[in-house]
């Protein structure tokens, strides 16, 4: 301080006390600085990154000769560790000078006698207050040293708490400090600093070095230097020096994967948060996993298909797509860049649209980075959704040749997809699986022809894959739909080649942000993407003019796109019966005419009430004591009277024409009961159809129907009108602004007035005031967010046709699910007086429409838990041109969704947290994402499906078999299973064959992991039912593998464009003194092969495992581990190979 740190303090007392004197009774206060304490912390701009340091302050003499105010100065005596500092001008380092005073107040008591002496009392508490503060710009900094000024006073501050003045002509003070900016911290850094970290939650010494941790490293690789050696064709391998047999993990590979899967470069990352104490302050959270959308089929690197296997596909009789004309439709090559024209295809003659989807055949990879090729699938199935029709399962289809002749598992060549018969035989007709879509503007709404067309040139149209006798999920596939759109032709039609790609989880080391005794860490979790096949897939677009005849018989009116409804009185009541289904007509003439109906048919009330009446009647008690000789009599009088002649059969028909009358009379009275019971309610009925207004809406999921419906006040007095509505998602809009959006959206060009419309207290219903024949509008907003979340049943569909067809009206697919959500209402809107007389009623005919889905997620999670998922969108520029908040609204009450705000610019993330239940249920909602802050209109629709697993924890030794067992239980019947797994080079199942499950038994089936990489994978084990293809179990086998103890580690140097390869040799010594079998495995069998896969070796023999390993056209090194195990796959030694391919190698 300018005036010494003594002067500043005393000074600082006296304004306390002054304040204490002007704020209470003037009591005798000393004050006295008791602490001084400085804050430390980083700071944002809005808030701290972290919860700040206080460091404890100590005076100490100066050692300045021209010290004239005072001797001494205050000073931190510690090292202040910052952490959390970032180079950005928003960041910034904050220094809080804080003061702790005891303050001593002594009070006078008044003698209550004149002869006693006042008695004094004294009271002490401590206060802290804020003194000072300071702020310094890190990222500007580029000396060791900084000064910086300290403020103090009225003016905004960090802390947002009130802070000691300034004095007037004098400096408040400054603050001095060296500092050191430690550089990244490498990755054998962060290794050693891991080691030596103290594992107890106690706080570190102050002289201890910080510890300093990146986020984000780059790790490199060092490729060792080819062996100056000419190494003959067939060598034997010399281990490398013993150093290098210390390393506990493998390099990356660097070489490129030969005849292997193309993988994508997909990444999800998974939250786990803990338990937290409630005394731990919560850190910032910073978003890091960043899974990505599959926005199309992406490029793979494996073989095509030659000319013969193409010949060979299209010849094999698949049925022909033609246009309206017989003719096949114009080609069109998906690879062609395509411009989609609004005005052309708006002004197409050709207005309705015949979508057809038509499944080719399939065509396997082999899978050879894994180490053996997968076994091939034998039948398989398809899901998908197109538009706004209902999601689609396929039926099973057989892959082989044409007409089921023998499957070809040659990768190049395409597989035929054949239907089968309900017996499991294949279908003589012609192969594929063809689906026809009619997309008519006549049932849609006004303007959803020209959604549909950008519909087609936006979206993309997702294919899950899946198997047919292991209900396994193959992998996904997608194709774009914007070479659909016709541009004014007659039809056109696509031949796709998609890449189906399966994602496999798996969970490496995880590096942990954050302090690791605080709940709420994230762990990532790498994803790896295969390719598993590809889909012959054939699309074509068949336009069609539209029914004129239709047209102007007007049977098939245009659904309205009206959003103002104008009240027309009068118009309700038609005449005939009171009931409302009545069905009353008005002629070009303007007559009008009802159609008679018995009443039993116009009011299904006194319908069910009649046939109960008959049902009475008729059905007497058969079990009463002596029906059966009752009975006998009955037959034998019948016999009698027909040997009686003719007159007997005629005093039988009058018998029952007695019987028949007396029926009539009983449902007569019963009508006329009826009709004076429910008079007064049908002339009420009757009168309010009188003022009744109708309105049709055809709202999706998540989609806001705004309309505005004009109210007359029919008085000539002033009145106050009440909105009642009895549904939730019909709402009147009070809010002026949100009024105001949904106008210019819609363009509607009404008038408004601002804070039209009041919340009245104790109804809770809206309320507006209304002059004498006044006309106003009452804006209204229909939105829900509820669907049938029934998930279909995992499997194929049991319906055999031809060719699928799905009609116009959405609604009628056949074999499709249909929303039971969908169905129609009517809800009715009550305008009505303070004396609760209605004014005008609303009749609201709701047409809910199925949602366009946009994107299809399926996760896989173990039973009984919560799932935890983010989902990682585009930056923002590419979603919206300006900045607003996304907003997540789910169809499940009970699952979580909500999007992390970011800055603009930066991906946005979305959080999905749901509940799974028990193996193997499935779960199915919808999530809807919006930018505008009224949600009226999503931009992103997304389907999710959550299948429950029951979890098994396996830990294993790679290269070596794991053996565990699994509990099966019957179900309330027997049935024929067979238990399927998904990783068919790294499992193995006991029983492998179909096996009868007994009901309500157990079994146990043994389950074999074999992992050839190390780290955390996720398989599944399936039992289905094979004579009905039902799942009745599933499991998630959570398996973690560590690397094998590396015996010995050898290098070779093997030459680029080697031709057929390269012969090498190992030795290996029988330490046992007895003859034991051996087997030899590697985790790298597309490199490297054996010359023998077992040998029986005798007492402390040598042998020489010979192996051949694969040519490589490029440079690179990798590591090949060789697993030499007995007789029971128990590892007993493993090798390291080094590979190192390079030019100059011999």
């Amino acid at each position: 301080f300018e005036k010494g740190s003594e002067s500043f303090e005393a000074e600082l007392c006296r304004d306390l006390v002054s304040d204490k004197h002007t704020q209470t009774q003037p009591d005798t206060t000393h004050i006295t600085v008791l602490e001084r304490s400085v804050q430390v912390g980083v700071h944002n701009g809005w808030h701290y990154i972290s919860e700040p340091h206080v460091y404890k302050i100590d005076v100490v003499e100066s050692d300045a000769k021209n010290q004239t105010a005072s001797n001494k100065r205050l000073c931190v005596n510690k090292r202040v560790d910052v952490s959390g500092v970032v180079d950005s001008p928003l960041c910034t380092v904050v220094f809080t000078l804080l003061y702790t005073f005891t303050v001593t107040t002594e009070k006078k008591l008044q003698p209550t006698t004149k002869s006693e002496a006042p008695i004094s009392t004294q009271q002490s508490h401590t206060e802290s207050h804020t003194i000072r503060w300071a702020s310094w710009e890190v990222c500007n900094s580029d000396k060791s040293s900084a000064t910086l000024t300290l403020h103090g006073g009225r003016g905004v501050n960090p802390t947002s708490v009130l802070i000691y003045r300034e004095v007037e002509g004098a400096t408040p003070g400054k603050i001095h400090f060296n500092y050191l900016k430690r550089p990244a911290a490498t990755e054998e850094d962060r290794e050693v600093t891991k080691r030596s970290r103290d594992p107890s939650p106690v706080s570190r010494h102050v002289d201890e070095e910080p510890i300093i941790e990146e986020v984000i490293t780059q790790q490199t690789v060092n490729q060792a230097p080819p062996l100056q050696h000419e190494m003959p064709y067939e060598t034997e391998l010399e281990p490398i020096t013993p150093q290098y047999q210390t390393r506990r993990g493998r390099d990356p590979i660097l070489l490129p994967t030969i005849n292997s899967t193309a993988e994508y470069p997909i990444e999800v990352r998974h939250m786990e948060a803990g338990h937290r104490a409630a005394d731990i302050t919560e850190l910032p959270y910073t978003p890091v996993h960043a899974p990505i959308l599959a926005t199309g089929a992406a490029n793979s690197t494996a073989p095509k298909m030659s000319r013969a296997a193409y010949a060979r596909l299209y010849s094999s009789g698949f049925k022909l797509i033609l246009d309206r004309h017989g003719n096949a439709p114009m080609a069109v090559d998906p690879g062609d860049p395509k411009s989609f024209d609004v005005q052309l295809e708006d002004t197409d003659m050709l207005q309705c649209n015949e979508i057809v989807c038509q499944f080719l055949a399939y065509s396997q990879v082999q899978n050879l980075s894994e180490g053996v090729s997968e076994s091939h699938n034998k039948t398989m199935y398809f899901t998908f959704q197109f538009y706004r029709y209902p999601q689609v399962t396929t039926e099973r289809v057989m892959l082989g040749g044409n007409h089921g002749t023998d499957i070809d598992t040659s990768s190049a060549v395409p597989q035929i997809l054949n239907r089968l018969n309900i017996d499991g035989t294949t279908v003589s007709d012609s192969p594929g699986l063809m689906y026809k879509y009619f997309v008519d503007p006549l049932y849609m709404k006004c303007g959803e022809s020209r959604m549909f067309s950008r519909y087609l040139s936006t979206h993309t149209l997702h294919i899950d894959v899946w198997d047919g006798d292991s209900l396994l999920l193959i992998g996904s596939c997608a194709v774009d739909l914007k070479h659909l759109t016709r541009q004014g032709r007659e039809a056109v039609q696509i031949t796709h080649e998609l890449d189906v790609v399966t994602t496999e989880y798996s969970e490496d080391s995880p590096a942990l942000i954050g302090d690791l005794t605080h709940g709420g860490s994230v762990r990532h979790v790498g994803v790896r993407s295969i390719l598993k096949g590809r889909v012959h897939l054939r699309l074509a677009n068949i336009g069609y003019p539209l029914d004129t005849k239709s047209i102007n018989a007007g049977s098939l009116p245009f659904k309205s796109s009206q959003t103002v409804v104008i009240e027309r009185p009068g118009t309700g009541f038609l005449g005939g019966s009171l009931k409302s289904s009545t069905r009353t007509r008005i002629d070009w003439k303007g007559h009008k005419a009802s159609r008679a109906l018995h009443m039993a048919e116009a009011d299904r009330e006194l319908s069910k009430t009649i046939t109960a009446l008959h049902t009475n009647t008729v059905s007497e008690p058969t079990h009463r004591e002596g029906d059966t000789e009752r009975m006998e009599k009955i037959r034998r009088m019948h016999k009698l009277r027909e040997s009686l002649g003719p007159d007997s059969v005629v005093s039988e028909d009058l018998k029952l024409k007695k019987q028949e009358k007396v029926q009539r009379l009983r449902e007569l009275k019963m009508i006329e009961q009826y009709r004076g019971d429910n008079k007064k309610d049908d002339i009420v009925n009757m009168l309010q159809l009188s003022i009744t207004t109708e309105h049709t809406v055809y709202p999706m999921f998540g989609t806001a129907e705004f309309f505005e419906f004009e109210l007359h006040n029919p008085f000539n007095v002033q009145t106050l009108i009440r909105v009642e509505i009895h549904d939730v998602d019909l709402q009147v809009i009070t809010d002026s602004n949100c009024w105001r959006y949904f106008k210019s959206v819609t363009e509607t060009h009404t008038p408004m007035e601002e804070d039209m419309i009041a919340i009245d207290v104790n109804t809770k219903h809206p309320q507006f005031y209304l002059k004498a024949k006044e006309r106003v509008h009452v804006p209204f907003k229909y939105q829900t967010f509820k669907t049938d979340n029934t998930a279909p049943p995992q499997g194929p569909s049991d319906l055999l046709h031809t060719t699928h067809v799905f009609r116009p009206g959405f609604m009628q697919a056949t074999g499709a699910i249909v929303d039971s959500s969908l169905q129609s209402k009517i809800i009715k809107v009550y305008f009505k007086t303070t004396d609760n007389r209605p004014v005008a009623i609303l009749s609201l005919n709701v047409e809910p429409q199925p949602p366009i889905i946009d994107q299809t997620f399926r996760f896989h999670h173990p039973e009984q838990s919560f799932l935890k998922k983010c989902i990682r969108l585009p930056p923002w520029q590419s979603v919206t041109s300006h900045t607003q908040k996304l907003t997540v609204r789910c169809s499940d009450v009970n699952v979580i969704a909500e999007a992390k705000g970011l800055v603009e610019g930066e991906p946005q993330d979305v959080f999905i947290k749901a509940a799974t239940g028990g193996s193997p249920s499935q779960k199915k909602f919808y999530a809807c994402i919006y930018t505008d802050t009224y949600l009226m209109k999503p931009i992103q629709c997304w389907q999710f499906y959550l299948h429950s697993l029951q979890r098994v924890d396996v830990n294993c030794v790679e290269g070596q078999t794991t053996w565990f067992s699994i509990i099966l239980r019957g179900t309330q019947s027997s049935r024929l299973v067979r238990v399927f797994y998904s990783n068919i080079s790294e499992m193995a199942v006991q029983p492998n064959e179909s096996f009868m499950l007994i009901a309500n038994t157990v079994h146990e089936v043994q389950v074999g992991v074999r992992p050839l990489n190390t780290g955390n994978k996720f398989m599944y084990i399936n039992v289905v039912d094979i004579e009905y293809h039902q799942l009745i179990r599933s499991w998630l086998v959570c398996v973690n593998c560590r690397l094998p103890l590396i015996s010995r580690a050898f290098e070779i140097s093997l030459p680029v464009g080697g031709g057929k390869g390269s012969n090498k040799k190992l030795t290996y010594s029988n330490p046992y003194p007895h003859r034991k079998l051996y087997r030899f495995r590697t985790n790298r069998d597309d490199l490297v092969q054996f010359r023998e896969l077992e040998a029986e070796i005798g007492a402390n023999e040598v042998y020489s495992i010979g192996l051949r390993f694969a040519p490589s056209t490029s440079p690179g090194a990798t590591e090949i581990m060789i697993f030499i195990n007995d007789s029971t796959d128990k590892n007993e030694e493993t090798y390291c190979v080094k590979a190192v391919y390079t030019y100059n190698a011999q």
